[in-house]
């Protein structure tokens, strides 16, 4: 059974820069079925519980288990596909593919007392995904665990086409979320402790860290709304300039400053001093000359605590 994690992140966070307005509806990223072509899939798990070499002293005798899960398949027919990661402690990564190719691994980890402890930690880690429901395709990958999560880990690592637009929510409690190439229409992704990497052709846009960077090299495909926000970390965009582009930007942070690169537009003004002190630049909009006249129209608000916002030309 599918469920509306997909939408509900998206809408939500889509609504979290709440500086400026951004005049789109939310609901226009509900989760759409995907029908009409082929999805297939097989899996393949291989597992190990041995004592760990990863530099800890011989008399603490830990072991550690994995198990690691590789689901492979092709797909086609599919102009747009929802897909939702979700783990609880450990990194997500998105890549591109090749041809009609798609997979992902999905790496669960341990530590225990013994090898058989170890072992039924990782067992004890709710793990599942599913990619069709009737005729209705998509892709849900999920990894959960209640109470101390301390020694247990699981990571997810997603191939897709480039020639599907995935409606795309990745979320982790602990670890970086990158996104390397690809398409998307509807993008979200959340951690609260770690980096985020988006490189993507993009309309609507949501990253949020709580503490960690946001490093963004996003490229406009329709009108769209971003919001990128952390507490704790810098935030770096580089966005293509042309005349199919406009931009209206709003960036404030706490600590640090907002500096605009960006040659086809204009800066609104800092925040103003006085004759004993001139503040930093942290609040700072820009917006494309003949805004509204663009091909491809995007709000964004940039938001931090503590860091440096940049956003320049690709």
């Amino acid at each position: 059974m599918r469920t509306m994690a997909t939408t509900t992140t998206i809408a939500l966070l889509m609504l979290l820069a709440g500086c400026i307005e951004l005049p789109q509806d939310p609901d226009a990223l509900a989760r759409e079925p995907a029908t009409g072509g082929t999805m297939s899939a097989s899996e393949a798990s291989t597992q190990k519980s041995e004592l760990c070499t990863d530099g800890i002293l011989q008399t603490d005798r830990r072991f550690c288990a994995e198990r690691v899960v590789e689901v492979e398949g092709r797909l086609s027919g599919f102009a747009l596909l929802s897909v939702d990661l979700q783990t609880f402690n450990g990194a997500i990564k998105i890549r591109e593919s090749r041809g009609s190719e798609w997979g992902f691994v999905a790496t669960l980890r341990a530590r225990g007392s013994s090898a058989e402890d170890a072992m039924a930690k990782v067992d004890d880690i709710d793990f599942r995904w599913a990619h069709q429901d009737g005729d209705v395709h998509f892709l849900e990958v999920v990894a959960r665990h209640q109470g101390n999560s301390d020694s247990r880990s699981a990571s997810l690592e997603l191939r897709m086409p480039r020639d599907v637009a995935m409606r795309l929510a990745a979320t982790t409690s602990n670890g970086d979320v990158s996104i390397e190439g690809g398409r998307t229409d509807g993008l979200a992704l959340t951690t609260s402790n770690g980096k985020l990497v988006a490189r993507s052709e993009v309309t609507q846009v949501a990253l949020t860290t709580s503490n960690g960077a946001i490093d963004a090299d996003l490229r406009p495909v329709g009108d769209g709304r971003w919001a990128l926000v952390t507490s704790n970390g810098g935030i770096s965009l580089k966005v293509p300039e042309g005349q199919e582009y406009g931009y209206s930007m709003d960036g404030r942070t706490s600590n640090g400053e907002v500096d605009y690169s960006l040659r086809d537009g204009t800066k609104g003004s800092c925040p103003q001093g006085s004759q004993y002190y001139t503040p930093p630049c942290n609040h700072r909009t820009f917006e494309t000359r003949g805004f509204s006249s663009r091909e491809h129209v995007v709000y964004a608000s940039l938001v931090t605590s503590n860091g440096k916002i940049s956003v320049g030309p690709a």
